[in-house]
């Protein structure tokens, strides 16, 4: 049954002239590049910085024999360093590593979660301080992307309008 309003299969309105007009695509320009990537890019790079230590920790560290600990800071509180121990210790291919181990009680041959030049108690305490900031990065750009396609979809939507109701 043919209602007049559209086609013989009801997809589309009978006429070409009868379609409405949608906005052309519109490619950012240089400063909303600079927004969308550029900003998150510069934000991520000064928490990289931040915490370049941890993160690399968590990246690059693994499990590893404490050979020596000494020199502790028992630390703690709002206001004091966090506890820590310069340390060395041994990897499972015989090389070796040296620096500050986070961890607020440690002994001679213990295990360690380490890389060259730090060391934390194990992999899940490294997490602990590395977390919070790889979940800043990530929200980061997460939330930027979002921000920049619900710009992107009003902003194709008021060239439809205004392609639909032109000004008189």
């Amino acid at each position: 049954m043919d209602t007049g309003d559209g086609d013989a299969d009801g997809a589309g309105p009978a006429h070409a002239e009868d379609a409405l007009p949608k906005a052309p695509l519109k490619w950012p320009t240089g400063g909303e590049w600079m927004a969308i990537v550029g900003f998150p890019l510069v934000l991520n790079y000064l928490f990289w910085m931040l915490g370049r230590d941890v993160l690399y920790a968590v990246i690059a560290g693994k499990s590893a024999a404490l050979t020596y600990a000494g020199q502790c800071i028992e630390g703690g509180g709002h206001t004091g360093p966090p506890p820590s121990c310069y340390g060395r210790w041994q990897f499972a291919d015989g090389s070796t590593g040296s620096g500050t181990i986070h961890a607020s009680s440690i002994d001679h041959s213990d295990t360690v979660f380490a890389s060259e030049d730090q060391a934390y108690s194990s992999l899940g305490s490294a997490w602990s301080m590395a977390g919070p900031l790889y979940a800043i990065m990530i929200i980061l750009v997460v939330m930027n992307t979002v921000m920049w396609v619900n710009h992107y979809r009003q902003d194709r939507r008021e060239q439809t309008r205004e392609l639909r109701n032109p000004p008189a």
